[in-house]
């Protein structure tokens, strides 16, 4: 009895499954911490700029506040269904809601609704600099099932790469949807479970996720056309592309991410029906055939120049290397950087898995130069050749 009763009152060690929960929860909490303190250290350099001493603010917000106050004395008057066509505060009139500037539905329009412009571009910051981080993050571990540590690693990169930030500070607001970029790509790419379902319900729950993420891209895009960063989405388009081609080279063939790919392009197009067509309307009585093409004098100055925006900081020649440009772009124009440490990574990953490369399949090898001839693209369009200025420029 007594050793019955010894048995049945004892402490039972945890199971297997209850220790890999207590490890997984404290590896969690760990991602928490460093995301935390990467996002606090973020704010910490960068919120003091929004605004800078004596209450000043980037230039360019000189043209996105009157907007937004715009919008806000319109919702005033008019609620927040009814679409501003066109205002009469602005050039003695002008059409409002067709100007691809103009970001009425946006989280900082609404933001101005309640709080002023200031604090809305501030909100709008913390928001979305956390959407950028959170995202990567999301498409480091579920798109390409990495370490926790290089998903942190990754989104940290993200977050303070300099394209973002310089502009939000420098007023170039309607770039903010820009921070959805990994959140849209994460949408897109496949999970990547090891589940033992039959195939009947696997089939199902694939069908609803596909729905899901169809619509979750979709609207990461639409918002990206709706907030005015409508010459940001052909770029974005191009990385998401290569991004979904790496995922090809690490993980095969799927046919899922480009199906979504269309099905969310087709969605947001519907979803922007309304501005797209007041947009193109607007714009064809502004024909830009006469704005010249600007590019870099040659072909290494352009590969040297990206690569140094890129890793290093913006180049300091960037007045003299650039040729048929009616106006002079400045150093935020080419604030593109994601630190040297980006660099050092990739060398370091090489050197490390050197002795472990396997000559690509075929396939494979056709996939790997697709990435290179798009990486490359870039390089090719900021290339200034006259001959190869005036096809770019005869190009719709």
């Amino acid at each position: 009895m007594n050793v019955g009763l010894k048995q049945e009152t004892g402490t039972a060690s945890p199971s297997p499954q209850a220790q890999t929960l207590d490890r997984n929860g404290v590896q969690v909490g760990l991602v928490v911490t460093a995301l935390g303190v990467l996002y606090l250290i973020y704010l910490a350099i960068y919120l003091p700029f929004l605004p800078m001493a004596g209450g000043t603010v980037g230039h360019d917000y000189g043209l996105h506040f009157p907007n937004l106050l715009t919008g806000f004395y319109w919702h005033l008057q008019n609620g927040l269904f009814a679409i501003p066509w066109f205002s009469p505060s602005q050039c003695g009139g002008f059409p409002y809601f067709p100007d691809p500037n103009v970001a009425y539905f946006s989280v900082p329009q609404f933001l101005v609704f309640v709080v002023s412009p200031i604090q809305a571009v501030q909100f709008t910051f913390l928001l979305f600099s956390l959407i950028g981080l959170v995202g990567c993050y999301i498409l480091m571990r579920c798109g390409f099932r990495s370490s926790r540590v290089a998903a942190v690693l990754a989104a940290g990169l993200f977050l303070f790469n300099g394209f973002f930030t310089a502009r939000m500070l420098v007023g170039h607001l309607t770039f903010h949807a820009f921070a959805l970029t990994p959140l849209m790509i994460a949408a897109l790419l496949p999970r990547l479970p090891d589940c033992r379902e039959s195939r009947q319900p696997r089939f199902r729950l694939a069908r609803a996720g596909f729905a899901v993420r169809a619509c979750i891209a979709a609207l990461c895009l639409a918002y990206m056309f709706q907030s005015g960063m409508v010459h940001g989405i052909p770029p974005v388009l191009l990385a998401t592309v290569i991004i979904v081609l790496i995922h090809t080279l690490c993980f095969g063939w799927n046919w899922q991410p480009w199906l979504l790919l269309v099905a969310a392009g087709l969605l947001s197009l519907a979803l922007c029906a309304g501005k797209l067509v007041s947009e193109l309307a607007l714009l064809s009585n502004f024909p830009r055939d006469d704005y010249p093409l600007p590019g870099i004098v040659s072909l290494w100055t352009a590969i040297r120049a990206i690569l140094q925006a890129l890793f290093l900081s913006p180049p300091g020649d960037a007045a003299e290397i650039v040729t048929n440009s009616m106006w002079l772009l400045e150093r935020h124009e080419w604030e593109y950087g994601v630190s040297i440490g980006a660099a050092l990574v990739l060398v370091a990953a090489f050197v490390a898995r050197r002795r472990h490369l396997e000559p690509l399949a075929t396939d494979r090898m056709f996939v790997l130069c697709g990435i290179l001839l798009l990486l490359l693209l870039p390089i090719a369009i900021n290339w200034y050749q006259p001959t190869w200025n005036g096809l770019l420029k005869s190009l719709p």
